[in-house]
Order: structure tokens, then sequence, then C-alpha cells
């Protein structure tokens, strides 16, 4: 499955009503339409200053806290068989995780169709790679924040250069004897290295990204770098990102971007049908935790998907969503804080 057509394919249906029918229809035929978003430890090994792991507030209720076996199990038999993507790795670090291959062959067993990880790479080696690989991932993610060795560093603070071309060389590797492995950069872009974005192809050389999301630096928290202002990417979008995007549209890249006119709109109000999405297809899962606290996913879970919803009401708030006027339809900004992207 190409998760990223399926996604490009649903961002162009006609019609909040329309995907709110689509969701319902899978939701009440047992079809798999959720994103399961799974940090299996709570630590990392980098303090990047765009992180909130440079928050020491933050970092401190994170002190490396481990999924167990038995809610890896709850998740398996609960999410999995609903969930049409598996991302390991949002907040934290998954390459910390010591089963992380175990992991991913406890999704494949359970059919989950797209399987990624997003890592920083620094403690990606070809061996695990390729134990990844075997079990069954579809995709390897990688954080980038700088295409010089000074803005790296600096940027992915503890991390090194070095680490970054060495994971790269085992990418190319593990893809020589899995070639539909996927490879995705997310290039977080600030004022301070939005323009060694055209540095990309020379640094990548051989080993050029299936996926390439351009991701202007938000803030996550009173983290170590505070200049969150868009103004270089607004000013300069066609010096610095339309270029990528034309360059990706012909190696056939897909390119994960916000619009000029989404970077005017990042800083409007939240409206109600992105949040209604987030409540319908994100499940973000921790130890112990998650964004959906009525439903139970503890080791000794008995819940299910299907009580969950049933106790929620999930089908009928949804058919009275499709068939009524959705809250904040006549607006004229329907953007998020959260950035929108384009696939492209």
């Amino acid at each position: 499955m190409d998760i990223y057509n399926v996604l490009k394919y649903f961002s162009r249906m006609g019609g909040n009503r329309l995907k709110l029918a689509a969701i319902w229809g899978a939701h009440i035929c047992g079809r798999r339409y959720i994103g399961v978003f799974l940090d299996p430890v709570l630590a990392c090994n980098l303090r990047c200053r765009m992180c909130f792991f440079s928050d020491k507030k933050q970092s401190a209720n994170m002190r490396g806290q481990r999924i167990s076996d038995r809610q890896i199990s709850s998740i398996a038999k609960i999410l999995l068989p609903r969930c049409i993507k598996l991302q390991i790795g949002c907040s934290a670090e998954p390459t910390l995780f010591k089963k992380l291959p175990e992991l991913i062959a406890e999704a494949k067993c359970a059919r989950v169709p797209y399987i990624s990880i997003t890592t920083n790479g620094q403690l990606l080696t070809s061996d695990l790679l390729l134990k990844c690989a075997d079990a069954g991932l579809n995709e390897v993610t990688m954080s980038v924040h700088g295409f010089t060795p000074d803005t790296y560093e600096y940027l992915m603070n503890g991390a090194k250069w070095e680490r970054f071309l060495n994971a790269l060389t085992a990418i190319k590797e593990v893809k020589k004897v899995y070639p539909k492995l996927k490879l995705r950069i997310n290039y977080v872009a600030n004022d301070m290295n939005a323009k060694e974005l055209c540095k990309i192809w020379e640094v990548l050389d051989g080993a050029e990204p299936d996926i390439l999301q351009i991701r202007p630096a938000q803030k996550l928290g009173d983290t170590d770098y505070a200049n969150f202002d868009l103004s270089v990417l607004k000013d300069e979008y066609a010096q610095i990102i339309a270029p990528i995007k034309q360059r990706c549209k012909d190696k056939c890249i897909t390119c994960i971007a916000p619009t000029p006119e989404d970077l005017e709109k990042v800083d409007r109000s939240n409206p109600w049908m992105s949040k209604k999405m987030e409540e319908l297809t994100y499940y973000y899962v921790a130890p112990d935790s998650s964004n959906h606290p009525g439903l139970d996913i503890g080791e000794n879970s008995t819940d299910s998907f299907k009580s969950y919803h049933k106790r929620q009401r999930t089908a009928r708030s949804l058919w009275h969503d499709i068939t009524h006027k959705l809250p904040g339809e006549n607006d004229s900004v329907r953007n998020t804080k959260k950035l929108n992207y384009h696939i492209d």
C-alpha cells in the first residue's frame, strides 16, 4: 500500500461532509482507517534545540518509561486491526527501545499495511535496520535539522554529522536487500537552516529520499531555540521551497510541504473540523497513556475498539455531523495552529 496516495486522495476528497461520510463508512464496516502513533519508550539520546526534550520541565516528565510486552499485546488486540498506518517514534527516539524489531513484527502479524519508524538516526545501524526490515518495516523517517555539519550539530544538540552520514550509508545498504523500503526525510526549517535546503541533493547523494517533508519550526514548549518567525520562508518561498518541490516532482519524490497560503494561516484559530478528524483518526499511545483516555489499553485491558466506540456513540455522532450543518461550515479560514501541508 502507498499510504501517501491514500492521504493525497483523501485530502482532495470534495468537502468535509464527504470525508466524514468516508470515515463513517469505514467505521461501521470494520475497515482500517486510524493512524496509531506509538512511543514505546519516553526517552531520547539527543536534546534537539527545537524539541521539547530541550525543555527541562517537559523532559523531566519523560523519564524513560518503556512499554511492556503486555501493553503491546493490548495495543495489538485493540487498535492494530483497525490501523492503516503505524508510526513508531513520535515524541521520543524509538531506536532506544530494545525490542523494536519484535514490535514491528507484532504489527506485521496484525496485518498493518504500513509501518514506519521516525528517528534521529544517530543510533541507526545497518544491522538494526535490516532486522526491522526483516520484521516488516515499510519506511524509515530521518529527522534532519541542517545540511551542513555546523548547523546540524548545533540544532541537533548531541548529534554527530558523521553518524548521520553513517545512517544514510546503512539505509543505502539495506535498500539493496529491500528495495521497497522507503526513506523519508523530515526537515525542520527555521531562519537558521532554511537556506541549506538547497544542499539536500549533495548531502544525500546516492541515498535520495522517497518522501521529503519540509516542516517549518513551531513552538513545542520552552525550548532552547526560540525564533519561530516564518518570515524567511514566506518572503523567500520562491527561492527556498518552490525549487525543492519542483526537483522532487522531476525525480518522482513525494514532497510534503506547506503552500504560501498555509504559512500565512498557521497562527489562526483551530477549527472544529480539524479537531474532529484528529479525534476520529489519530491515536497516540505511550507507556500507560494515550490521547483517548476513555480507551483502556493497559496491561490487563479487556476493552475493545468496538466497545469503546459504542460507549462514545461514535457512529451516531458521525451520522449526526454528516446530516446536519457542521460547526464553522461557513468560516472563510479552516486552518489549524498546526500547519497544513500539501502532498505532491
